[in-house]
């Protein structure tokens, strides 16, 4: 429009270089004064530039400018947020919500400190004043990934409104605490009745129900981390987490303490670890210093002698930070039958000057690591859904099963959400007796270099077959045995799961590979790490 001007700022109000998003802002002739009889609104949102002292409108939208001269919008600043570790778009699950028959409106907030444990809320105005909770989550679990599913449902009898019409989401009502209903949970012993005081305390409620999923009443990875950790400490119990997710109840939870004193293993267990017990930090702010602390790294005193070495210019290796990263939203459309054969092709056996090759190293030329595939149906045009063998030899799938993989075999929190978007699963199985004979007890740590080799050259081919992986961890191995019909003396090492890039994702990698060839700076904090 003539006479405005349009600025992508940071949070220092500095100008983002092009293709780094930022805030979008407003300024010119055409700016309003303010918001209608809202000083304090007004106030927040217009105000002079600190530098050059023209006036400004923070519209409150995220874009970046492209090279030729316009600006791409990247969605609303206060519907995008970050839960559990994963980008959440706020509207998204509305819009889900929403088409829900028994809906006449409904809006998704988040709730919890800056730094703390984010969890996501819903209101729901009900067409149909039958309906619970329950049907709602249900029915999102149904459309929707794990982590946008909220919480809590509140239901509303009308929704608070803002000065300009819109729904004012902090003056929106706390979450009430359902009260326990079911069966009562029989306790026997004192020990017993600590263990369910602990969840409660926990949960931060009276009472729990005996088959209460305590997902449905709010329970987080912390929170399931910080039971754990009482558990462990108070009883001398460290239940399983993956097999307290598949069923989330406190009968699960009793069940497992049960068998465990019956198993006699509750003290032997902690007695053969060290006498203190090292716990797992669960405060995010903790979390969040012992990463920034960088330990990883030693540090040394400005005696010893330093060597500085140049970094290669060469726009290639800066692409590389974004190619190699790992990916957790994939596309939906089938992988082509070439993309999925050309990333197995680099697992695959070949010939040099007449010797047998890899291009990934083994202990002793042993390659005891065989490699495991579950294909979703229709993710992979071809390839029919279920179990599979990879010949490296003969670079040929052998299909073992037509069974389903169980989605509770990964965790719940991190890496359900992310194998539930994928196409397939890889999974690094040692066989121990191709190299136990040779190296004893230290065969374990050569299958994890060479599982560790393998995943770093699938993750760079992926890259050229528009593939993206992401490492997976805390799985459930017994339900891989019966899958891929494994015997007594295989164990995984490492497990990952791909599929197409989203349009998005390839897209980026295409943008920051142009930006990289036309000597622009990278934006490291997109940079994601694997979480296990």
């Amino acid at each position: 429009m003539d006479h405005q001007r349009f600025y992508v700022l940071d949070d220092a109000l500095q100008v983002r270089p092009t293709w780094v998003a930022g805030q979008l802002y407003i300024g010119g002739i055409g700016l309003a004064k303010g918001y209608w009889r809202d000083e304090t609104l007004s106030a927040g949102s217009f105000f002079p530039h600190p530098l050059t002292g023209e006036r400004l409108y923070r519209t409150g939208d995220l874009g970046r400018w492209l090279p030729d001269g316009n600006i791409e919008f990247l969605g609303r600043e206060d519907t995008q947020v970050k839960v559990q570790g994963h980008r959440i778009e706020l509207g998204e699950i509305e819009a889900a919500l929403n088409r829900h028959p028994g809906v006449q409106s409904a809006v998704v907030r988040v709730l919890g400190e800056a730094l703390g444990e984010k969890r996501l809320a819903g209101y729901v105005l009900k067409a149909d004043p039958s309906l619970q909770a329950s049907d709602f989550a249900q029915y999102l679990a149904d459309k929707l990934p794990a982590y946008m599913v909220p919480s809590s449902f509140t239901f509303v009898q009308e929704w608070p409104l803002s000065a300009n019409g819109k729904v004012d989401k902090k003056r929106l009502p706390e979450p009430t605490q359902a009260q326990a209903s079911g069966p009562a949970l029989e306790v026997e012993g004192p020990q017993e009745q600590q263990l369910v005081t602990i969840v409660q305390g926990v949960l931060k409620r009276p009472s729990i129900a005996a088959d209460a999923n305590l997902l449905n009443l709010g329970a987080t990875s912390i929170d399931i981390v910080r039971i754990s950790n009482a558990l462990s400490g108070e009883l001398l119990f460290r239940p399983n987490v993956a097999q307290l997710l598949a069923q989330p109840t406190l009968l699960n939870l009793l069940g497992m303490y049960r068998q465990t004193l019956a198993d006699g293993s509750v003290v032997d267990s902690v007695r053969q670890r060290a006498a203190a017990p090292e716990q797992v930090i669960e405060d995010p702010q903790q979390r969040a210093r012992f990463k920034a602390d960088q330990r990883g790294r030693r540090s040394f005193n400005a005696q010893v002698p330093a060597l500085d070495l140049a970094r290669p210019d060469d726009p290639a290796l800066a692409r590389r930070f974004s190619d190699y990263r790992s990916v957790r939203q994939f596309a939906t459309q089938p992988i082509p039958t070439a993309a999925f054969a050309g990333l197995l092709a680099s697992l695959a056996q070949g010939q040099l000057d007449g010797e047998v090759k890899y291009q990934f190293p083994s202990a002793g030329g042993l390659y005891p690591i065989q490699s495991y595939l579950y294909v979703k149906p229709q993710r992979v045009t071809g390839v029919a859904a279920g179990a599979y063998y990879y010949d490296p030899v003969q670079h040929r799938l052998l299909r073992l099963d037509s069974d389903v993989l169980d989605p509770d075999t990964y965790d719940y929190f991190v890496n359900r959400p992310v194998f539930e978007n994928a196409a397939f699963s890889l999974f690094f199985i040692a066989d121990m007796a191709a190299i136990r004979p040779l190296y004893g007890e230290r065969s374990r740590d050569f299958c994890h270099i060479e599982a560790g080799g393998m995943a770093q050259l699938l993750t760079m081919t992926a890259v050229e077959q528009g593939l993206g992986l992401c490492g997976m961890g805390s799985l459930e191995e017994q339900q891989l045995s019966a899958l891929f019909e494994l015997g007594p003396n295989h164990q995984l090492i490492y497990s990952m799961v791909g599929g197409l890039r989203t349009a998005d994702e390839h897209r980026r990698t295409q943008i920051e590979a142009f930006a990289s060839a036309a000597d622009q700076t990278d934006d490291a904090s997109d940079m994601e790490e694997i979480e296990i």
